[in-house]
């Protein structure tokens, strides 16, 4: 499975968020999640792998918090 083809950036925020165990968000993948997501925030949950709310849930919804606007 390939990541499908985008011309255009998407200009609002954006938040990736992996497990440093796993290998789908790399820093290989940086440049171009930039390209797409000018405003991107990259993250990693240390100790959590590919399911990250699974692994570390606390973790992950504190990252998500911090992310969405305050009311």
């Amino acid at each position: 499975m390939n990541f499908p083809v985008f011309h255009k950036p998407y200009p609002g925020p954006a938040l990736f968020l992996g497990g440093s165990n796993s290998p789908y968000i790399s820093s290989k993948d940086y440049p171009e999640i930039k390209r797409l997501f000018p405003k991107a925030d990259i993250q990693h949950i240390e100790g959590a792998g590919h399911i990250v709310h699974q692994d570390k849930f606390e973790e992950f919804i504190t990252a998500v918090l911090k992310f969405l606007p305050a009311p």
